[in-house]
């Protein structure tokens, strides 16, 4: 028995290690192409000779030094093949050339067209040997990716196409559902650059089934991240899934490390939304905290039952409390510093499935106070104003109210309120009255005008004497006979009595209306 279970778990191993390497196989780089990792030396002769850390390369044909990890399908662009002679080039420099004259009258390399060791490029450590016929490069770089040629005579003898990358990082695997209807997301966050030549798919298998299948992943270049995603299937929220990430290039290949796990158990929902913080009046240790349903919460998932917690802390401490909630989606804080700024945020889960999500933007509240209930007055402009145009009747009462009294402490008063509408309210009621009564107030204020009119007024009509206390106030005067015309003495005298005449008739009725249409005779 001890001998047995060593062995099976070597089985086991070694079929795992199997299917990895199966299903993760390296990309075959295209023909005709060198792929080197960077530091690299590289030496290149217009034979055809390529040597790499010293190490001869085999261009015959399609071949590749695995144990290298080099591949080279190296194609020679002279007529006929190029036969190696199986001489290790000796990288002593043997003859130098450092004069660009004395190589281009000898042999001429070339890189992506440029003439190498020419121009502005920085071409890093590199040497011509041999009259100019060998070419070495002592750390390749990835900028010394591109196609090499060997010119002589003004004929091309050699190319070569290198490319310089590092082999692909190891990948990290991690999966998620939002909601328990969402879809299954796989992802990978990459800690270097991604080159065009990577191709990363998820190699997926499901219990109890034994096969493995590939679905493709795609690079977001907003996020920086691999991912990929499976369809939901309500019947396999429980079914085991065992899956691993696969990245493939050209300079290699990587798995992450296989992770197996039920589709229930992976639920990770996005934090809570709405979250709004607001005061209890009168409660200046309180403050109430209300959120909503993650955004990406579906409709059909309100079947199953969320949980929140509530992290809470001053603003100007590290000091942190949490409180849990269960599927309520308020929450009334007890312990909260008077006068004192707090920053609150959530987080959720399913109430028995899943895993927390993250904590949601942190948004300031603070309890309420009784000094923070300041006067909040309206800045809108007072209607009338030259902003606005004309004042009318319900500007002025709007204006009223928008202004309410504060007390010594900086609060309203009530008893002011009260007073205040009181008053608002008597002026509309005056304001009715007067616009239904306002045929008989128009005729007493005309009457009122007629009596009190300058003295030297001619056109009065002539009233009649003031009747005494106890009499008809309507008198008849005699009929007034012809006579003859009078002298020019005479005239002028009636014409002054005539003028004593309209001011005492101007101050009876004056005296009529102030006695005895008030006074009552006693009896």
């Amino acid at each position: 028995m001890r001998i047995f279970l060593p062995l099976l778990s070597v089985l086991c191993a070694t079929q795992v290690h199997s299917i990895f390497h199966a299903t993760c196989p390296r990309k075959d780089p295209p023909p005709g192409v060198l792929v080197l990792s960077p530091g690299n030396k590289l030496v290149l002769t217009c034979k055809g000779h390529v040597t790499v850390d010293g190490l001869k390369v085999n261009i015959d044909g399609n071949s590749s030094n695995t144990n290298r990890g080099l591949t080279s399908t190296v194609a020679p662009t002279t007529i006929g093949n190029i036969v190696n002679t199986g001489h290790t080039m000796d990288s002593t420099v043997s003859e130098t050339y450092h004069s660009e004259s004395e190589v281009s009258t000898v042999h001429r390399w070339k890189w992506n067209g440029w003439t190498v060791g020419n121009g502005k490029r920085d071409w890093g450590e590199i040497a011509f040997e041999n009259r100019g016929a060998t070419l070495s490069l002592f750390s390749v770089r990835v900028t010394d990716s591109g196609k090499y040629t060997c010119h002589h005579r003004g004929r091309e003898r050699f190319s070569l196409k290198v490319i310089v990358a590092d082999p692909p990082e190891t990948p990290s695997l991690s999966c998620y559902k939002r909601s328990p209807n969402s879809k299954i997301r796989c992802e990978w966050a990459p800690q270097k650059p991604v080159t065009k030549q990577v191709n990363c798919y998820l190699v997926l298998n499901k219990r109890p089934a034994d096969t493995f299948h590939h679905h493709q992943c795609s690079y977001s270049s907003r996020l920086s991240r691999y991912w990929c995603a499976l369809d939901h299937n309500e019947d396999e929220l429980r079914t085991s899934h065992t899956a691993y990430l696969c990245v493939t290039s050209v300079t290699g290949n990587a798995t992450s490390t296989w992770i197996s796990f039920k589709p229930m158990d992976i639920i990770k929902p996005d934090p809570p939304s709405d979250v709004k913080v607001t005061q209890e009046e009168g409660h200046e240790t309180w403050i109430k905290v209300t959120w909503n349903f993650p955004t990406s919460w579906k409709y059909e998932d309100r079947y199953y039952k969320l949980i929140y917690e509530v992290k809470y802390r001053p603003l100007k401490s590290s000091y942190v409390q949490v409180q849990g909630i269960n599927t309520k989606r308020s929450l009334i804080i007890r312990d909260i510093m008077p006068g004192v700024e707090y920053l609150i945020q959530l987080r959720t889960k399913e109430e028995y499935d899943g895993r927390w999500s993250d904590w949601s933007t942190p948004v300031n509240g603070s309890s309420w106070t009784a000094q923070s209930e300041d006067l909040t007055a309206t800045s809108d402009p007072v209607p009338g104003s030259s902003e606005e145009g004309s004042t009318t009747d319900e500007d002025l009462t709007d204006a009223v109210v928008a202004v309410e009294p504060v007390d010594g402490d900086g609060k309203v008063s009530h008893h002011h309120l009260w007073i205040s509408g009181s008053f608002v309210l008597l002026l509309v009621i005056l304001a009715a009255y007067i616009f239904r009564h306002k045929d008989r107030f128009m005729s007493k204020l005309h009457s009122m005008s007629v009596i009190i009119q300058p003295s030297d007024s001619t056109q009065l009509p002539p009233s009649a004497p003031a009747a005494p206390e106890g009499q008809a106030l309507v008198t008849f005067t005699p009929p007034r006979y012809k006579e003859p015309p009078p002298s020019k003495a005479e005239e002028e005298g009636e014409e002054e009595n005539e003028e004593e005449q309209r001011v005492k008739e101007r101050i009876e009725p004056m005296h009529f209306n102030n006695t005895s249409y008030f006074l009552i005779p006693r009896e």
